[in-house]
């Protein structure tokens, strides 16, 4: 992995990024810090671990526990009809 280490900070190339996405996901839930994404060695992006977090406006929790249930069952041809009613009735 094309990595780089400097104290706390740890960066990786969009080049390792695409062939390694799963072991830097898990190398991030593990140490629970920040990684950068670099392209072309300039910085383009962060990567964070994601945390529960206990505030009701969640947009990820309210995702996962309210809308992704409706997609469950869902046949390939109803998801683009739900998607938009769900869009429409925002």
């Amino acid at each position: 992995m094309n990595t780089t280490q400097i104290s706390d900070l740890q960066s990786v190339n969009t080049t390792d990024v695409r062939f390694r996405l799963g072991a830097i996901l898990n190398e991030l839930e593990r140490k629970k810090k920040p990684i950068l994404l670099i392209s072309r060695s300039k910085p383009k992006a962060w990567l964070y671990p994601y945390e529960e977090n206990k505030n009701p406006d969640d947009l990820f929790k309210k995702w996962f526990s309210q809308i992704l249930p409706k997609y469950k069952n869902a046949k390939a041809k109803e998801i683009i009809s739900l998607i938009r009613k769900d869009r429409d009735s925002r």
